[in-house]
């Protein structure tokens, strides 16, 4: 069968099949694959070594974080049938912008099906844009709800590792149901930390008010992940009502939680975020000025955007 990439493409995927690693530049010819182009890569997969299939997910995957021009889709398609598990998790990885439908059905069968559990954790956190999408009504309603049926299932199953029960209940967030909101109180009530780290999580992405007092809570948690996270998800949320417990936070032992509050100041904006961050720049130390530089930017920003709209 002749190939019927161009010819840069041919020589790649020969270079592929060689065994041979791929540089930057050879990487990039990859994206955006047309169909015919994606065909003849499908072919030729299976020949290319294993380790070296994970090198090109592991590359691709780092060039659109730094670049969001780029698509590899059909790269991520082409991989995530790929024999070995490692491969088709970065596979899952890489198309972790698809609103392709057809992706996220087979990101639900992996959850589902998968014999490896880091893919099956890796097809739950894919699963997030999806129940997004399904919140916006912007897939359709039997396709995206049965993905939230999905999701609500793994979280539910006390039989499932608490690890990919998390993530199950942290892409459920978005969903503003009732049945979700239920899986989001189970999971904050847990006795596993994981569970109830997502609970927080799956609370932020919400952005739903309701949560407040959960959030707020956790605040004062003697784990500082727990008050990174609730920082985190009050700054989502948006309410000013979390000032209070985020300033805080401003005066706690971790410089990491430090930082999340100031950024959750930023994000909620206001006359009241604006004077406590301002206050915290003249006594705080080098380490967080930038972020509060960048808080201040946001306040002042939203600010604007709220005055062009009057």
């Amino acid at each position: 069968m002749a190939s019927t990439a161009s010819q840069p493409l041919a020589a790649i995927f020969e270079a592929l099949a060689n065994g041979i690693e791929l540089t930057p530049p050879q990487l990039l010819a990859l994206s955006d694959l047309d169909r015919d182009e994606a065909a003849e890569l499908r072919r030729l997969w299976p020949a290319i070594d294993a380790e070296i299939r994970a090198t090109l997910l592991a590359g691709a995957t780092e060039l659109t974080i730094d670049d969001v021009a780029l698509h590899f889709e059909e790269l991520g398609k082409v991989a995530l049938n790929d024999a070995d598990s490692a491969v088709r998790a970065l596979a899952v990885g890489l198309l972790w912008e698809s609103e392709d439908p057809a992706v996220g059905a087979v990101f639900l069968s992996m959850l589902d099906a998968d014999p490896d559990i880091e893919v099956r954790i890796a097809a739950a956190a894919g699963l997030r844009p999806f129940v997004l999408l399904r919140e916006f009504e912007q897939v359709e309603g039997d396709k995206g709800d049965r993905i939230v049926e999905g999701l609500l299932a793994v979280a539910a199953d006390e039989s499932e590792p608490p690890e990919l029960r998390a993530v199950a209940v942290e892409s459920l967030g978005p969903r503003s149901v009732e049945e979700v909101a239920g899986a989001i109180r189970d999971a904050y009530d847990h006795d596993d930390p994981r569970m109830q780290l997502a609970a927080i999580r799956a609370m932020g992405s919400s952005t739903d008010e309701r949560w407040l007092d959960y959030v707020i809570d956790r605040m004062e948690s003697p784990d500082p992940d727990f008050r990174i996270e609730a920082a985190i998800a009050a700054g989502a949320i948006g309410s000013e009502d979390a000032l209070d417990g985020l300033a805080l936070l401003l005066e706690d032992d971790e410089d990491e939680v430090i930082v999340a509050a100031i950024e959750a100041m930023g994000e909620i904006g206001g006359q009241e975020a604006k004077r406590m961050l301002e206050e915290l720049a003249e006594v705080a130390p080098e380490e967080v000025q930038e972020a509060i530089r960048s808080a201040l930017e946001a306040v002042n920003e939203f600010a604007q955007g709220m005055g062009a709209r009057r």
